[in-house]
């Protein structure tokens, strides 16, 4: 339990001739009796080469058995679609949920975009529901969203925000968030768990971001650059 803490600056890196298999994360592996919950990361960042096999990474966990629960994940991703904004992979009876994901992908490469978990069709096979994704997708006019994973169900982004064709207006997603017992919102904003609403990154997360595209590839390369470094 986190109870409303943050850990900040936490940076994920792999060997770049990794030849076994692994996942890399703050956890590398939630167990079936475990759970994460009421915690936050903040500027959190990758530094992995995109071609490491078949590692899976993700910011708050590696590999899902147990439950993600009431979380916030905020930072950036260089990686690729092999890091998730969450988690790895989320394995069968894995649940993450009612969690906040503010992660932006710079990567170049970038086919798949993965606002929750990692691109991996055959190993997710948890559930990933009732979760936020808050900020702007860059380079996505082509790409194809995790949203085609079905284990993502129930899950949110503004309309505009270029990650699938589904999104929904700021008012459709507040009505829906606001239902359940861990979430407020207020018009206007997006819907933020109550555990975060009154810290720096909670109010600051709450705010919806427009992306400039005419600034993406000089923010991309200087972003990147500096998490490389």
């Amino acid at each position: 339990d986190g109870d409303g803490y943050f850990v900040r600056g936490y940076g994920i890196g792999a060997p770049r001739d990794s030849k076994k298999a692994a996942t890399y994360g703050l956890f590398s592996i939630i167990a079936a009796s475990g759970t994460v919950e009421n915690l936050g990361m903040r500027d959190s960042y990758t530094a992995i080469d995109h071609t490491s096999h078949d590692n899976l990474y993700g910011f708050l966990a590696g590999r899902v058995e147990g439950t993600i629960r009431n979380c916030i994940v905020q930072g950036a991703n260089t990686s690729g679609k092999r890091c998730g904004a969450i988690c790895g992979v989320v394995v069968q009876g894995g649940l993450v949920e009612d969690c906040v994901s503010a992660v932006f992908q710079y990567h170049y490469l970038l086919d798949k975009f993965t606002p929750f978990v990692a691109y991996d069709k055959t190993a997710n096979k948890g559930t990933v529901r009732n979760c936020l994704y808050v900020t702007p997708v860059p380079y996505s006019s082509n790409k194809v969203a995790t949203t085609d994973i079905a284990i993502i169900k129930d899950c949110h982004w503004l309309k505009g925000y270029e990650i699938a064709n589904n999104g929904q207006t700021l008012e459709e997603i507040g009505a829906a968030l606001s239902q359940r017992s861990t979430w407020t919102w207020t018009q206007g904003y997006f819907p933020m768990l109550k555990k975060f609403a009154e810290t720096e990154a909670g109010k600051l997360l709450a705010i919806p971001l427009r992306y400039d595209k005419d600034r993406s590839r000089s923010e991309e390369r200087r972003v990147g650059k500096e998490c490389r470094s």
